[in-house]
C-alpha cells in the first residue's frame, strides 16, 4: 500500500508538472495574446481613427482562417458597428480574474468570416478583454478557448487513468514482491521457530536465486551451525563428565559404607565417613541428574511413551509425600475432580512431579501449605493443567527464565541443599510432552502451571 502510494503521488506530480508546463502556458500565452490584440486595435484607432480602426478589424476576421478569435466594436449606446457578434455579450469574470463569456447564438448573420452559429452544438467559452475608447466606443476583442479546454481535459483524464493505472500496477506489483518477501521471511520464520523449539538440526533452505536472502540464509545457516557445534561439544563434556564420575563415586561411596560398617570406638571419625558418604550421595545425584537429562534431550524417552490417568499420577505422588509434608507441620491440599487422560511417559511424568513437590516443601516454611489442582485449561477445552502452588520464598519474575538453566540458584535458595538441576530437568521432561510451564507469583509463594494437551477419547 504505501509503493502504491508512493507511486501514485509521483505519477500525480508528474502530470501536474506536465499541466502547468502545457495548459498553463497555454493559459498564459492567451491573455498575452489577447492583450497584443486590443493594444494593437487602440493604436490603430489612435492613428486613424474610426475608419482605420473598422478597416483594420475586417482584416483581422478575414485573415482568421481557424474562426478562433471574436472582434466587436459598438457605439456608446451598444449598436454593432463592425464584428462577428450580434450584439454586446455578457461578460463574467472566474477565480482567476479572466474576463469571459459564452458563444450562444449572438453571431451577426453576415460574418461569413466570423464562428458560425450553425457549427456551435454547445456554448462555447470565450477568453476576452475589453477596452473603451473615445467618443464612448466599446470595444471588445476574444479568443475562443476551445484548444485550451480540450487540453486540459485531457490532462484531467491522463491524470485520472494514469493515477487508477499505476494504482493498479502498484497494487500488482507491490503484491508480487511483498508476498515473495513475506514467504522468504516466513520460511526464515517457521525455521527460526522450529530452532527454538529444540530442534537444532533445522537450516534455512536456500533457492537458485543467489538474493540477498540466500545470502541472509546462508550466514545464519552458518552461525546456527557453529552454535549447534558449541552447544554439542559443551553436552558431550558435562554427559561425559557425569558418566566417568559416577563409577568412581560409586565405588568411594560402596568403601565408605564398608568403612562405616566397620565397628569402631571413634565417634569422630564415623561422624566423618558418614558426612563423607552423604556427600557422595549429593555429587552421585547431580550426575545421575546430568545423564537423565542427556537421555531425555536426546529423545530416548519418546519410546515409552503410553495413555496414563495424569490424575491419578497425580494422587500417588501426593500420597508418597504426604508422610514427608506432614513431617514439616505442612498442609497438602489435593484438588482434583475427574479423571484427566494424556499421552505421556509414566516414569518421567512422576519425576516431574516429584521434583515440583520436593521443590514446594523444601523452600516452604514450617506450617505453610501446599496446594495441586488438576483442571480442564478454561480457554482451550483440550488442554489439561496440573497446578502446583506454595507458600514459600518463591521466585522473582527476572529469575523466572533463569532457573531452568542447569545448576542455575537464586541467591535465596544457596543455604539450602541441592543442585540446581531439577527445574532443569522438569523443563526437560515437559519440553519432550511438549507441555508447557508457567511460573507466577502466589503472594507469597510460587505457583507453576504445566499444561498439557488431553489425548483423544477412544473409540
Amino acid at each position: 500500500m504505501l509503493y502504491s502510494v508512493l507511486s501514485v503521488g509521483m505519477i500525480l506530480l508528474l502530470l501536474s508538472f506536465i499541466y502547468w508546463a502545457t495548459a498553463g502556458y497555454m493559459d498564459r500565452q492567451l491573455d498575452v495574446t489577447l492583450d497584443e490584440e486590443i493594444s494593437a486595435l487602440s493604436a490603430e484607432y489612435q492613428e486613424g481613427g474610426l475608419a482605420k480602426l473598422t478597416q483594420f478589424i475586417d482584416r483581422r476576421m478575414s485573415a482568421d482562417e481557424q474562426r478562433q478569435s471574436v472582434y466587436l466594436l459598438v457605439d456608446k449606446n451598444y449598436h454593432l458597428i463592425i464584428g462577428n457578434l450580434r450584439g454586446w455579450p455578457i461578460i463574467k469574470t472566474d477565480k482567476k480574474g479572466h474576463t469571459y463569456f459564452f458563444l450562444r447564438d449572438a453571431f451577426s448573420s453576415n460574418s461569413s468570416p466570423g464562428l458560425p452559429s450553425e457549427s456551435r452544438s454547445q456554448p462555447e467559452k470565450i477568453r476576452a478583454q475589453t477596452l473603451r475608447l473615445k467618443d464612448g466606443l466599446h470595444l471588445l476583442v476574444g479568443r475562443t478557448t476551445q484548444a485550451l479546454d480540450t487540453t486540459e481535459q485531457l490532462i484531467f483524464d491522463a491524470l485520472i487513468l494514469g493515477g487508477l493505472f499505476t494504482a493498479i500496477l502498484s497494487l500488482l506489483v507491490g503484491s508480487f514482491v511483498g508476498r515473495r518477501v513475506f514467504d522468504r521471511l516466513e520460511a526464515i520464520n517457521q525455521t527460526s521457530q522450529q530452532i527454538m523449539a529444540g530442534d537444532f538440526s533445522q537450516r534455512i533452505s536456500l533457492t537458485d536465486r543467489d538474493d540477498e536472502f540466500d545470502h541472509l540464509a546462508m550466514n545464519l545457516n552458518q552461525m546456527l551451525d557453529r552454535i549447534e557445534a558449541l552447544m554439542t561439544s559443551f553436552r558431550q563434556v558435562s554427559d561425559n563428565i557425569a558418566h566417568d564420575m559416577r563409577t568412581p563415586l560409586s565405588r568411594l561411596h560402596l568403601r565408605l559404607a564398608e568403612l562405616l560398617s566397620v565397628e569402631s570406638k571413634d565417634e569422630p571419625q564415623q561422624q566423618a565417613i558418614a558426612q563423607a558418604i552423604l556427600d557422595v550421595e549429593e555429587m552421585l545425584a547431580m550426575f545421575n541428574a546430568l545423564l537423565r537429562i542427556a537421555r531425555i534431550e536426546s529423545g530416548q524417552a519418546i519410546a515409552k511413551f503410553n495413555r496414563l490417568n495424569l490424575t491419578q499420577l497425580v494422587k500417588d505422588v501426593a500420597e508418597l509425600y504426604e508422610p514427608l509434608i506432614s513431617d514439616k507441620s505442612q498442609t497438602l491440599n489435593l484438588n482434583v475432580t475427574q479423571a484427566y487422560w494424556i499421552d505421556g511417559d509414566r516414569d518421567l511424568l512422576f519425576q516431574l512431579l516429584i521434583n515440583l513437590l520436593d521443590n514446594a516443601m523444601k523452600y516452604s516454611p514450617e506450617g505453610g501449605s501446599i496446594c495441586i489442582r488438576v483442571e480442564k485449561q478454561k480457554q482451550a477445552p483440550d488442554q489439561v493443567v496440573v497446578t502446583l502452588s506454595d507458600t514459600g520464598i518463591g521466585i522473582s519474575a527476572s529469575q523466572r527464565e533463569q532457573v531452568f538453566q542447569r545448576f542455575y540458584r537464586t541467591d535465596q535458595s544457596r543455604h539450602t541443599p541441592g543442585t540446581g538441576l531439577g527445574l532443569s530437568l522438569v523443563k526437560a521432561i515437559a519440553e519432550i510432552h511438549e507441555a508447557t510451564i508457567q511460573l507466577e507469583d502466589n503472594q507469597p509463594g510460587l505457583t507453576v502451571a504445566i499444561t498439557f494437551m488431553e489425548a483423544k477419547k477412544m473409540a
